[in-house]
């Protein structure tokens, strides 16, 4: 299979060199999606990770890329103000993710939860084959799930130019982040703009402190 970077993509026509099955990878919102892959059903993975690990992961990723330096500030608070405030990449987070939540219930989508594959990434690799009708045994289960670990794969991509994208991986190093007042205030902001999403339950679960 090839792979490919929706985003980066500066010529969208190059997607019909790649042979098929073809697995493409984006950041972009719901209404950006290839129209012919939706209406044909194609599957399409949808993963959520915790907001408050979001907005820490990609402070650090963009201190991390040169060609962004112009446009993100070098500052946590102000990067913090800018992801609660909408006025971020790819738009405001928490509309993100209400409209994937919607796109879902009509369209082959499997949700994926940072924090399940962490937990469990051995039965993560199990679901993902399932949904794709791979057959899978125990034995590649496992050795996708250890390949696939955090730290195999940033010794595997240390000399690659891409080494910058895989820092920690952890659950929660948000904590090390937040202030007690930003940690009030983005549960105040998620609290109001995720009412009514099963995400609000989710994430409550997963600590209270949300």
């Amino acid at each position: 299979m090839e792979a490919c970077f929706l985003d980066l993509l500066s010529d969208i026509t190059a997607l019909t060199k790649l042979p098929s099955p073809r697995i493409l990878y984006t950041h972009l919102p719901v209404q950006y999606l290839p129209r012919k892959h939706l209406s044909r059903g194609g599957k399409t993975f949808h993963m959520i990770r915790d907001p408050r690990d979001v907005v820490v992961s990609s402070y650090y990723h963009y201190l991390s890329v040169p060609r962004f330096k112009r446009y993100f500030t070098r500052e946590w608070d102000q990067h913090l103000s800018n992801f609660m405030s909408g006025d971020f990449i790819y738009g405001d987070w928490f509309q993100y993710e209400r409209q994937y939540e919607q796109f879902a219930k009509t369209n082959n989508v499997m949700t994926l939860f940072y924090e399940d594959m962490k937990t469990d990434e051995e039965r993560a690799t199990r679901k993902v084959a399932d949904y794709l009708e791979l057959p899978l045994t125990q034995e590649n289960a496992a050795r996708i799930a250890r390949d696939c670990g955090i730290s195999n794969v940033k010794e595997r991509m240390k000399t690659h130019q891409t080494s910058f994208m895989f820092r920690k991986g952890h659950v929660g190093d948000w904590k090390n982040h937040f202030s007690a007042d930003q940690e009030k205030q983005f549960n105040l902001l998620f609290q109001e703009k995720m009412k009514g999403s099963s995400l609000a339950a989710r994430y409550s679960m997963l600590n209270s402190s949300l």
